[in-house]
């Protein structure tokens, strides 16, 4: 390249000419105008702006020529590039070094030329712009000025250019940004208007989509979007609604969870900017929500049958018996359901599980909407429900009455004929102030009342429940204190021979010597030990009193030919009771030939073949003798 001496920084030059190219062509009208008013000012025929790469000038803007860019090799703008000052040349045939170019002698005629350096802020000169006359001419210090002026001018458009190229290129890549984020962006401006927003943040309000323009205000966005039912948790407090997010956006601190309609919920996370605008995002938690839902659901719903758990029940109790309206009372029905467990027992969980989930259908299909149904245990189930005074207590009855009756029915699962029943209790709150646990346990002891008179009825709690219920839990508190103490002890009541009158043996006969009541008969306690389960250990305390008294009045010469023992049919299906019982005549020199076990009539007949049948069947092969007690007045009735 004639004339170019090539600089130490020509990369960082040549850098500069790429950003300067790069720049949008539809940005090009300053740089028009600037090669037209030189052209003008100058009364030339060509003007242009040219860049200098490494192998090729290039025009960024010309006029009076054609080309689109030439080698830069024997150009007269190479020269020019490397002057601190206007490069001319009045005459190119006196030239030496270009006087046999052909654009000097060729159709081009370049007589006279003059270019200023194009000098970058950097000290870059990265090009020219230049004039050219096909004929020889002069150019004034001012005209010089005046170029070197125009080549500044280039500069600056070349760098407003360039930023503004670079200030596009921030833009996409923030729309870019924006767009692939998965959640929606919004940004306001200092006016509370809106200055962008991404795509997913315009789907997510698609109702009001429209709306979400730039310049439109925040309040007149969600104004109209409330209008078109935008906000599914405004409707019916929009004015209302409207004050609380107008001011939770103005003043922004903690998420905000947004409902829309489809189901649709979002967290706003919102701060004020430097300039004092707004910037938000748009975050979907839908699915988030609906595990919460489905986690919530599954917190107080019973997995198996599907109706409400007992920590549901309670909470609806709570909230609806703190709500009781005039003439209405609210009424608690219990169910438990007889002979489940021998259906567990006999034909496996599964199917007692598939039982449970039938009687929980039954029970709803029986109820109203507005009941609430749950299963508050095993085999227990609840109803609470409200009613108009008048024909309260009756309507509970009869829906009992028809619940106990659908239960009973056949019931076929899996082939299985399923024999099962239901007892039921409920109770009635009528004012406030409801106890909403005295309630249900009011009506679990009407329940306990209903499966204690025989079972597959209903029964409304009185207040005289309560006193026999408290009664009872007293007398079976004081029965577990006296089996501590060793209060129940055995009475020898003589059995004598019709015959001969003579005395033949004694009969054992439990009583409970109470600290204050004295000797209480078996009546007293036997019920209630039965209930609690603790009979069996009463057997074993009467029993080895007994023994202790035989084998002590035999050593002090009585003549005591044997004892008859009452044994209960828990005791009975104790596995060791047979063997144990040997052991303990063992220990004090007794026999089994000494003792008569009397067993009730319904242990032989209602347990044929289980442990108790069994147990009975090893004392008499032990040696004991065997009785049974009460005969002809149960089964076996003489009457």
């Amino acid at each position: 390249m004639v004339g170019y001496q090539i600089p130490e920084n020509e990369m960082e030059r040549l850098a500069k000419v790429c950003d300067y190219k790069i720049i949008d062509p539809s940005q090009d009208d300053t740089f028009k105008r600037i090669v037209q008013l030189a052209a003008i000012h100058f009364g030339v025929p060509v003007a242009f702006i040219s860049l200098i790469e490494e192998e090729r000038q290039w025009f960024r803007a010309k006029i009076g020529i054609e080309k689109e860019g030439i080698s830069p090799s024997n150009s007269y703008c190479a020269r020019a590039i490397c002057q601190d000052d206007v490069y001319i040349v009045e005459d190119a045939f006196k030239d030496e070094d270009y006087s046999q170019n052909r654009r000097v002698i060729g159709d081009t005629r370049v007589r006279f030329y003059a270019g200023a350096p194009i000098r970058t802020t950097e000290n870059l000169n990265v090009g020219t712009i230049a004039i050219v006359d096909s004929k020889p001419r002069t150019l004034t210090d001012e005209e010089a000025r005046f170029l070197k002026c125009l080549a500044g001018m280039v500069v600056d458009a070349f760098e407003v250019r360039l930023l503004l190229n670079q200030a596009k290129r921030s833009e996409q890549l923030l729309i870019d940004a924006m767009e692939s984020l998965p959640n929606g962006f919004v940004l306001y401006d200092k006016d509370d208007r809106l200055v962008i927003c991404n795509q997913q943040y315009l789907e997510l309000y698609a109702k009001s989509a429209d709306l979400i323009v730039p310049g439109a205000s925040f309040s007149e966005i969600i104004r109209k979007g409330v209008e078109r039912g935008q906000y599914e948790d405004a409707v019916g407090r929009e004015e209302e609604w409207i004050a609380e997010r107008l001011h939770d956006h103005n003043n922004p601190g903690e998420p905000i969870i947004q409902k829309l309609p489809g189901d649709k919920w979002l967290r706003i996370q919102e701060r004020k900017t430097s300039e004092g605008g707004f910037v938000g995002f748009r975050i979907d938690i839908s699915q988030l929500k609906q595990q919460e839902q489905k986690l919530a659901r599954l917190a107080w719903t019973d997995s198996m049958t599907g109706v409400l758990n007992r920590r549901a029940f309670e909470k609806e109790l709570n909230l609806r018996t703190s709500q009781l309206r005039p003439g209405v009372h609210f009424y608690v029905l219990q169910f438990d359901l007889d002979g489940f467990k021998e259906v567990n027992d006999t034909l496996g969980h599964p199917i007692g599980d598939m039982v449970l989930k039938r009687v929980a259908e039954i029970i709803k299909s029986k109820c109203r909407q507005s009941d609430v149904v749950a299963r508050i245990g095993g085999d227990e189930f609840i109803v609470l429900l409200e009613s108009e005074a008048k024909a309260g207590s009756k309507r509970i009855h009869r829906l009992a009455d028809e619940i106990i009756s659908r239960i009973s029915d056949h019931m076929f699962i899996d082939d299985n004929e399923i024999l099962i029943g239901a007892s039921a209790g409920y109770a009635v709150a009528k004012e406030l102030p409801i106890n909403p646990h005295v309630l249900v346990a009011n009506a679990d002891i009407a329940l306990y009342a209903s499966k204690r008179t025989g079972k597959g009825i209903a029964t409304q709690f009185t207040d005289d429940m309560r006193e026999q219920l408290e009664k009872r839990t007293s007398i079976m508190a004081e029965v577990k204190r006296a089996l501590d103490e060793d209060e129940f002890i055995p009475f020898f009541q003589p059995q004598v021979s019709f015959h001969d009158g003579q005395v033949v043996g004694f009969e054992v006969l439990g009583r409970w010597n109470h600290p204050e009541r004295g000797i209480l008969a078996p009546l007293e306690f036997i019920p209630y030990a039965e209930e609690m389960g603790l009979i069996d250990k009463i057997d074993q305390k009467i029993i080895l009193a007994a023994l202790d008294d035989l084998a002590w009045l035999r050593a002090d010469g009585w003549n005591i030919p044997k004892i008859s023992i009452n044994v209960s049919s828990r005791s009975l299906r104790l596995p060791n009771f047979c063997s144990d019982l040997v052991k303990c005549l063992s220990d004090r020199n007794l026999l089994p030939e000494d003792i008569v076990v009397e067993v009730l009539e319904t242990v032989l007949i209602e347990n044929s073949g289980d442990q108790a049948v069994r147990t009975v069947r090893e004392l008499f092969n032990a040696g004991f003798g065997v009785a049974i007690d009460d005969f002809g007045t149960g089964h076996a009735s003489f009457a």
